[in-house]
């Protein structure tokens, strides 16, 4: 089976083939990535979760534990020869009616990482799908992993991202679908003081 060449961002949420492993080029620099099309799990989230709390956006930090639980800003991780995409399906929407009625209420999330993946890890968020999709095709041109992707709420990327520290721990919990994204804001919110975050991933 031929799988496509990429030759524009947008084919990493519109082309890739789900649920899928496999190696293309990103063209015409003839770039070698892996991309990868699977569910994240609640386990990755609770992994993750330290790194979107730290509230650092569009920085690289430092994922060596530090005592007083605060992330310290780094210089970028060390590029890959093959970066890796892990494309969730919060990203691949494809039917018109999650496109036209609910894209406009939904945010994206990623994490981008490099060699020494454990030490260095950077998140992003963007509030369409193809500013998400420009993002990480930027990132993997560079060698850099794309180790984490979802989609959320957009009115959650003032939580996890605030403009001033808030010290508020989130909670991430791992949806299947839109309604997920809903059910979490409106009921474990509800329960949890607002610190209830759903992904789409």
């Amino acid at each position: 089976m031929s799988y496509p060449q990429i030759m524009f961002s947008k084919q990493l949420v519109n082309d890739v083939v789900a649920p899928s492993e496999y190696i293309t080029m990103i063209q015409p620099i003839a770039k070698s990535v892996f991309l990868v099309t699977n569910d994240f799990s609640q386990q990755d989230l609770d992994d993750f979760a330290p790194l979107f709390n730290s509230g650092i956006q569009d920085k690289w930090v430092s994922n060596v534990y530090n005592p007083t639980g605060k992330f310290k800003v780094v210089e970028p991780a060390t590029p890959l020869e093959v970066p890796m995409i892990g494309v969730s399906p919060g990203l691949l929407q494809t039917r018109p009616d999650i496109l036209s009625k609910d894209a406009p209420s939904l945010a994206y999330i990623f994490l981008v990482q490099g060699k020494n993946a454990g030490e260095r890890t950077k998140a992003v968020a963007k509030v369409t799908r193809h500013a998400a999709a420009a993002a990480m095709f930027h990132e993997l041109i560079n060698g850099y992993s794309i180790v984490f992707s979802g989609a959320i709420l957009t009115c959650n990327v003032a939580k996890i991202f605030p403009p001033t520290p808030m010290n508020i721990k989130l909670k991430f919990f791992k949806v299947e679908d839109i309604a997920g994204l809903h059910s979490v804001a409106l009921e474990k919110d509800n329960k949890r003081q607002g610190n209830s975050i759903g992904v789409w991933c």
